[in-house]
């Protein structure tokens, strides 16, 4: 058991380390096969597609409340329903993005 090199950020970390400490690079072998077994490289990388889809979602679901809230208070004169409407748009996605 020595010390090898990230091949990502170049820093020296163990050769049994499922993952570099510095940059978290899984350093396992891929898994075939469709389900990943957990705490393998393949369902970190599987966990980090989910999370970056969700914080995607949450972010269109922001901007759409926003739009939304401007296109209702411009068609209804009422600056506080598209304030209202544009704030409820952002809380949603805040919440979906960090679910």
């Amino acid at each position: 058991m020595g010390l090898i090199a990230c091949p990502d950020c170049g820093k020296d970390i163990s050769s049994a380390a499922a993952s570099c400490i510095h940059c978290g690079r899984p350093m396992a072998a891929e898994i075939s096969g469709t389900e990943a077994a957990p705490g393998s490289a393949k369902a970190a990388d599987v966990g980090r597609q989910r999370s970056r889809l969700s914080a995607d979602i949450g972010k269109a679901i922001a901007l759409l409340g926003i739009v939304a809230g401007i296109i209702v208070g411009v068609a209804t004169g009422s600056f506080w329903l598209g304030f209202g409407l544009a704030f409820v748009g952002i809380v949603v996605g805040v919440v979906v993005g960090y679910s």
